[in-house]
C-alpha cells in the first residue's frame, strides 16, 4: 500500500490537478527515501499537511471533513495553511490545523499595495435583460486591438491549453476559478453579485499579477447595488449604463431562442437558488421571485412556455424557497 508523506487539501478538482502538475515537477529528481527509514515503518508517516485556498474549503462546507482528517494525522507534523483573505472562520480553523505557536507570514508586506488596490476597477449597474449585451460590448471593446480571439467554455478546456494559447476568453464558474493560476489575464468580468467581499477580491486577483496591468469589471443588477457599500475602501469607479447597439441586442435575442429549454430551466433554478442563499436578496421572497421572472425574460425562457412563477409560502415554489431549495 502506498504511504502518504504529504497531504494537500484544496477545494476543487481543477486546483488539485494544477497542484499535482507542480508536485510532479518538484518530485522528478527526488532521490527517494533512505533504506534505514524503510526499516522503521510508521503506521501513519504523514509529515506535512497543507490546506490551500482555506477560505474556499470552508465556503464549500468542508469544515467537518477537515476536522476528521486532522484527527487522523500525527501530532508531530508540519502544517501549512494558504489563504488570500483571513475571515474569522479561517482563523478558527487555523487553530485546529496549526500549532499554537504557528508563524503568520504576510506575503504582501507592510506598506505594500495589494493587487486588488492596484487593478483598475469599474462597476456597471443595469437590469438583467441588458447583461448579455453589456458583456458582449465590454468584450468587443477589450479585444478590439486583437480581433483574432477564441471563446472557450471551461468544461472543454484543458488548463494547460490556457498557458500556451493567446487571445482567449475563458467563461468559468466560481468553483473552477478558485485558486487557479491563469497567467497574463488582462480583464476579469464578474457578472452578478459575489457572495461576499472576499469572493470579489479572489476573482479580481486573477488579473494584475506579477506587476502586470489588469482591469476588473463588476456588473450588477439594481437589486444588487447595495453590495458597493462593501467595496467603499477599494478604487471601484461606478459608470452609467453603456450606449448599447440595438442590432446587437436583436442578434443576442435571436441566439437565445436557439438554446435548449432544459438549459434555460437549469439556469433559472441556479439563479434562484444562489440569490435565495444570500441574506440581503433572499429576505424578500416576493421580490426575489419577481426578479427571477425578469431573469427568465432575459434568457427568453418565457417565450418557450416556461412558467412564470409567483411566491406564496403554501405553493411549491414558496415551500422550496423557505427550505433553501431551488427545484420544484
Amino acid at each position: 500500500m502506498t504511504r502518504v508523506f504529504v497531504l494537500i487539501l484544496c477545494p476543487t478538482r481543477e486546483l488539485a490537478s494544477q497542484i499535482a502538475a507542480e508536485t510532479n515537477v518538484l518530485l522528478r529528481y527526488h532521490d527517494g527515501i533512505g533504506m534505514q527509514t524503510l526499516k522503521r515503518p510508521e503506521s501513519n508517516p504523514c509529515q506535512v499537511c497543507t490546506l490551500d485556498e482555506a477560505g474556499h474549503l470552508l465556503d464549500l462546507g468542508f469544515r467537518k471533513d477537515i476536522e476528521k482528517i486532522v484527527e487522523c494525522l500525527p501530532r508531530q507534523r508540519q502544517s501549512l495553511l494558504f489563504t488570500a483573505t483571513l475571515p474569522k472562520e479561517v482563523r478558527r480553523v487555523s487553530q485546529l490545523v496549526l500549532q499554537k505557536d504557528h508563524i503568520f507570514v504576510d506575503t504582501v508586506g507592510l506598506g505594500s499595495v495589494e493587487t486588488h488596490a492596484k487593478v483598475k476597477q469599474s462597476c456597471f449597474v443595469a437590469p438583467h435583460e441588458l447583461h448579455f449585451q453589456i458583456v458582449h460590448q465590454l468584450l468587443m471593446e477589450h479585444i478590439s486591438e486583437s480581433p483574432d480571439y477564441k471563446v472557450w467554455c471551461y468544461g472543454f478546456l484543458d488548463s494547460n491549453v490556457w498557458l500556451v494559447l493567446k487571445r482567449l476568453i475563458l467563461v468559468t464558474s466560481d468553483v473552477s476559478a478558485c485558486g487557479m493560476n491563469y497567467p497574463d489575464v488582462t480583464l476579469v468580468i464578474q457578472v452578478c453579485i459575489p457572495s461576499d467581499r472576499e469572493q470579489y477580491i479572489h476573482h479580481l486577483g486573477r488579473t494584475g499579477r506579477e506587476g502586470k496591468e489588469g482591469r476588473g469589471i463588476l456588473l450588477l443588477a439594481p437589486l444588487e447595488e447595495y453590495f458597493l457599500d462593501e467595496l467603499k475602501d477599494l478604487p471601484v469607479e461606478k459608470f452609467p449604463s453603456l450606449q448599447l447597439d440595438q442590432d446587437t441586442k436583436l442578434k443576442i435575442d435571436n441566439s437565445m431562442t436557439k438554446i435548449d429549454t432544459s438549459i434555460k430551466e437549469s439556469a433559472f433554478h441556479a439563479w434562484l437558488g444562489y440569490y435565495n442563499s444570500i441574506r440581503e436578496t433572499g429576505r424578500d421572497k416576493t421580490t426575489l421571485v419577481e426578479q427571477a421572472n425578469k431573469f427568465c425574460e432575459s434568457i427568453d425562457s418565457l417565450e418557450d412556455g416556461f412558467e412564470r412563477h409567483t411566491w406564496h409560502k403554501n405553493t411549491k415554489v414558496g415551500r422550496n424557497l423557505e427550505h433553501g431549495k431551488a427545484t420544484w
